[in-house]
């Protein structure tokens, strides 16, 4: 099953950003489409919140961007427990089944991800620091 694009409801007044869709692409005027070359990290960071799969880059981008997940499972994929404790400890981050997700249905997940009171970062986001303090530390 696939995603039926026209279908896709938003929360009121938002604007939806998918990466590499094509242009030709029927979709509701509020989903755009920007190039998959696009510098994620800097598209989570101008956003409210993420909806993605879990995934090393998706997670630790949000994480130090401080951005609530809007998650959707991946089956098959071993490290997803691993991930979602990684995320409900460091962000907030909502789970949206697959079936909802291939349906269009987001709205109540997006403003859950949005109403929830922030978590900090259990994990520190200054990760060059403590390479560079290790790679002292090994010298001296």
């Amino acid at each position: 099953m696939k995603i039926n694009w026209e279908n896709i409801h938003l929360p009121n007044n938002f604007k939806g950003i998918v990466l590499g869709m094509e242009e030709d692409f029927k979709r509701p005027s509020n989903i755009l489409s920007i190039s998959k070359d696009f510098f994620v990290p800097d598209l989570m960071v101008a956003s409210d919140v993420v909806l993605g799969k879990l995934g090393y880059g998706t997670c630790s981008e949000a994480i130090f961007s401080e951005k609530p997940l809007v998650f959707v499972p991946r089956s098959h994929f071993n490290e997803q427990e691993g991930l979602e404790k990684l995320m409900n400890n460091n962000c907030n981050s909502i789970k949206l089944e697959e079936k909802k997700f291939l349906e269009g249905n987001w709205i109540e997940e997006i403003l859950q991800a949005l109403n929830r009171t922030r978590n900090k970062p259990v994990l520190g986001v200054n990760g060059g620091e403590v390479a560079a303090k290790a790679i002292l530390d090994l010298c001296y």
